[in-house]
């Protein structure tokens, strides 16, 4: 038996083996339309889809316009309706953890019908439109990655192969959108529920697809990247990364082992763990390692800040702030030259660096 590192996908957006459903169609199930914008679950088999029942290996498609296309895999989501006053209802989306088995419920803010639209997606040219989505889905992750392993996180994800695949999955994209818009051209737009109309285990839920960013929406993950992202990766240890592919190896492991069927185990393959596949982690710590000295540098400067402030008010403060800036300055510089410029970790990241190396140590791993 192959070990379970050669089960790990090398992709992010699973290929569902289609020798696995015989005769039967992919279903397109339309869960949300809005303002020209779809929202679609692409599942397998020949049953509708129905509320409380277990949807297992399906895909969700976001489709807010020819240049918003996305899929995301789902490894198994039930639909669970809640009633309106008015007599209509909306969905809560439990999403089960691949990894850990627990339920994340999600909410979408729209208003249904009764029942669900839904079209079989027979072989021809939506078929194959999927197909090729799901190809180029997988195609960009690796792109991106490998970019950011050959050239750094800046450098990586400007670089001439990635706008060029970018350019291609806009194109798939948008030929997949208006096929689609197409098959539910007819349906009428849903209406927003108001926030105080949810149940109230509801309210706080997050929105189950994702919307297209504004201008705002943009301007406010910039602050986010820099007001905490950053300052909050430099805090973490340099071996993170490895952590985190390890730890999804060892559950991989597990799930992997309740699957007695040889062509079962040959189609899982559930997008947590791609990430723990060698040929992706390397782009995924380069990326890291350069995020985290971008952070290091920005808490370094905001330290010189606070260290000249505290000195300009009183010496019983500014110099604990100076011994301070001196001891986290040096080890940043020390880790930099011992790890050839790969680790920029600080007083605290280092600390909590040693502690997973010897728990990492400790499991075997």
């Amino acid at each position: 038996m192959n070990s379970v590192i050669d089960r790990i996908p090398g992709v992010y957006v699973p290929y569902i083996d289609r020798s696995r459903d015989g005769e039967n169609p992919r279903r397109l199930t339309l869960l949300h339309k809005q303002k020209g914008g779809l929202v679609c679950l692409l599942s397998r088999g020949m049953e509708e889809v129905a509320f409380d029942k277990p949807i297992e290996d399906a895909f969700l498609l976001t489709l807010y316009g020819p240049k918003e296309v996305k899929i995301a895999y789902q490894s198994e989501i039930t639909l669970s309706e809640r009633k309106l006053p008015d007599g209509s209802s909306y969905l809560v989306v439990n999403e089960r953890d691949a990894t850990s088995d627990k339920i994340k419920p999600k909410r979408i803010p729209f208003a249904r019908k009764d029942y669900f639209l839904s079209e079989f997606v027979q072989p021809g040219k939506l078929d194959g439109k999927l197909d090729s989505l799901i190809e180029i889905a997988n195609e960009r992750l690796t792109v991106i990655l490998e970019s950011i392993a050959d050239s750094g996180f800046i450098r990586g994800t400007h670089s001439k192969k990635v706008k060029e695949n970018g350019v291609k999955y806009d194109e798939v994209g948008a030929a997949l959108f208006e096929e689609v818009a197409g098959l539910f051209h007819e349906e009428k737009d849903s209406v927003p529920v108001r926030k105080h109309d949810f149940y109230a285990l509801d309210v706080g839920l997050k929105r189950f697809m994702s919307k297209p960013k504004s201008k705002l929406d943009t301007l406010k993950g910039y602050a986010q990247v820099f007001g905490y992202v950053l300052p909050a990766i430099s805090l973490l240890p340099a071996c993170a990364p490895e952590y985190i592919a390890a730890e999804l190896k060892s559950r991989y492991e597990k799930r992997f082992s309740v699957v007695d069927n040889e062509k079962e185990r040959a189609a899982i393959a559930l997008s947590e763990f791609a990430l723990a596949n060698p040929k992706l982690l390397a782009g995924v710590k380069r990326g890291y390692s350069d995020l985290k000295a971008f952070g290091s540098l920005q808490m370094s400067l905001v330290q010189l800040g606070l260290t000249y402030g505290a000195c300009e008010l009183t010496p019983w403060l500014g110099i604990p702030m100076v011994l301070g800036s001196a001891m986290s300055g040096a080890t940043i510089v020390r880790n930099a030259v011992r790890s050839g410029g790969t680790d920029f970790s600080g007083v605290t990241a280092s600390l909590l660096n040693k502690l997973l190396i010897n728990n990492l140590r400790k499991k075997g791993m």
